[in-house]
């Protein structure tokens, strides 16, 4: 998880991410941490002593929220298309993906972060190891959520102006 660098705080914001991600570590298993690293370490399929078919040239390899320049990411808004409510595309037609959003990333609540972020398999693993904190205010992700919503009052916002994303990876290999 990363703050859009353009909120105010962002870099307190972006220093308890980086300290939920640390007590969350001892939760993350081997497919985490391939994910985390955006499949770097992953085998492909020519790596195998079998061949599988599949073509090694067609290989690409499409990064969203990773590229670095002058020291900062790239804005959120080349990788991020605004979702409704009701989880569509904001301004898309059925059946349409959108990849950039020249609206910038979407703005969700705080409440909705919390949502989102309890699905992940660390924070269900710490929450199974802690059951007594789930819920509460010792609770792993609603910690990183009362801190962001402090950054969201000091800069005198409302707790439905959360911006950040994620960083993303799409593996793409034809068969031959």
């Amino acid at each position: 998880m990363r703050p859009d660098p353009s909120m105010p705080f962002s870099a307190v914001m972006q220093d308890a991410a980086d300290a939920l991600e640390a007590e969350l570590d001892a939760y993350m298993v081997e497919g985490n941490r391939i994910t985390r690293d955006l499949y770097r370490g992953l085998a492909m399929p020519w790596d195998v002593e079998k061949d599988l078919g599949f073509d090694r040239e067609s290989f690409r390899r499409v990064e969203w929220a990773t590229a670095w320049e002058g020291g900062e990411v790239r804005p959120m808004d080349e990788f991020f298309a605004p979702v409704s409510q009701a989880g569509g595309v904001v301004g898309a037609s059925p059946g349409t993906v959108t990849a950039a959003a020249p609206s910038g990333p979407p703005k969700i609540t705080t409440e909705i972060m919390e949502m989102m972020m309890s699905t992940g398999s660390p924070v269900i693993r710490w929450r199974e190891a802690h059951p007594e904190l789930v819920g509460t205010e010792q609770d792993v992700v609603r910690k990183f959520r009362r801190v962001v919503e402090k950054c969201l009052v000091d800069a005198a916002m409302g707790l439905d102006e959360v911006k950040g994303g994620l960083t993303g990876v799409m593996l793409l290999v034809k068969k031959k």
